[in-house]
């Protein structure tokens, strides 16, 4: 993401003082460490969400899992603080508010399980303050440059019970993606474009306390692609020495494409006690086709949740988020604890809760002597049952 926004910042230097005509220009964006904590019950059990999970948002991580088609609806509303990086404290990520983050419907006729939702997959959105140099003068000038990617995913989901022990699930998603940029109060820019995603899922449960679990997602890329008109400032020196001021339209075509990993996901999930459960899941994430200076990384997350009575559990975890790119400190290798709790309330109403923060832990690389991002995140879901 640094090389994004250096290369981005340099082509809007560059387009502002050159009178030349510019070709088109692809730009990449990779989502790594962005992606939206769906599913409040898997994060505040530290991200199981493949291995087993509370909630209707198993249609969306793992389809296979009965859980997901258990509520009839549900809703999630996410909230990402605002966060610096202590290395580049020009750059940081802007409050985020999920409204909603997710929302599903589920039925279950003739034994057949089906659901259909929304999610928010991704929302990146930042703020870098720069340092540009100003025609005629050694002096710069300092420049916000905001730029803003959400990507909106729509599914539909069901599962199928080969036996009691066996179950496969799969959904497929209609992705759009909305990329907005802002260098100054009158240069802006918009664009908007549509993939697609699928997710299959298995869960092999050979007796009433464990089960296996895996899923695989697969994102198309997302080409935005769009067209702007600019003044261009140039200032040549005539004959006489003397300096005039001209202003040139141009029109520069763009194309900014989002790419997605692979992910393949294998948990498990143990019934310690009647009330205490633990889950586990390893995620790898399959960059290296994708991007050169990328690397193929694994994400580890584990978590329990105890049922304190028939109407209250809680639960607590923990997971890491690598960042493929190793030549960026921006989200690399951060360490998060989770907790949250599921409330059950009457008339078959269930309230959620999951906060996600990475403070307690240090995420400094080997050479630096400060610590890089450190993240918040609260998401709350409500949900009713048959």
């Amino acid at each position: 993401m640094k090389i994004f926004i250096f290369l981005t910042i340099v082509f809007l230097f560059v387009s502002n003082l050159c009178a030349q005509v510019i070709s088109p220009v692809t730009w990449h964006y990779y989502p790594s460490g962005a992606l939206t904590k769906i599913g409040v019950t898997s994060w505040a059990s530290g991200g199981t969400g493949v291995a087993n999970v509370l909630d209707a948002t198993a249609g969306f991580a793992n389809p296979a899992l009965k859980n997901s088609y258990k509520n009839l609806f549900h809703a999630e509303f996410g909230k990402r603080f605002e966060t610096e990086n202590a290395l580049e404290n020009w750059i940081k990520l802007d409050n985020q508010y999920l409204f909603p983050a997710f929302v599903a419907f589920s039925n279950s006729p003739y034994n057949k399980d089906f659901g259909l939702g929304y999610a928010h997959y991704d929302s990146d959105h930042i703020q870098a303050t720069v340092f540009l140099p100003t025609i005629d003068s050694t002096d710069a000038s300092a420049l916000t440059l905001i730029r803003n990617v959400d990507v909106h995913t729509f599914f539909i989901s069901t599962r199928y019970e080969f036996s009691s022990k066996l179950a496969f699930g799969v959904n497929f998603g209609l992705n759009y993606s909305t990329l907005y940029m802002k260098l100054y109060n009158d240069y802006s820019k918009k664009g908007s474009g549509f993939g697609y995603q699928t997710t299959t899922g298995l869960v092999f449960t050979p007796t009433s306390t464990i089960n296996f679990s895996a899923a695989y997602r697969l994102n198309s890329d997302i080409e935005m692609s769009f067209s702007s008109k600019e003044f261009i400032a140039i200032n040549p020196i005539d004959q006489l020495g003397s300096n005039e001021n001209l202003i040139k339209m141009q029109t520069i075509e763009e194309k900014h494409i989002a790419v997605f990993p692979h992910v393949f996901s294998v948990g498990a999930g143990i019934k310690l006690t009647q009330n205490w459960h633990y889950n586990l899941q390893i995620d790898f994430e399959k960059w290296a086709p994708l991007e050169e200076y990328y690397d193929d990384v694994f994400q580890f997350h584990t978590g329990t949740n105890y049922s304190a009575s028939k109407n209250i559990i809680v639960m607590v975890g923990y997971f890491n988020q690598a960042h493929p790119d190793k030549s960026t400190s921006q989200y690399y290798m951060q360490k998060f604890l989770t907790c949250g709790f599921l409330l059950k309330l009457p008339w078959r109403t269930n309230l959620s809760l999951a906060l996600i923060d990475s403070h307690l832990f240090d995420n400094k690389q080997s050479d630096e002597k400060k610590d890089l991002y450190k993240q918040t995140y609260l998401t709350t879901g409500i949900s009713f049952d048959y």
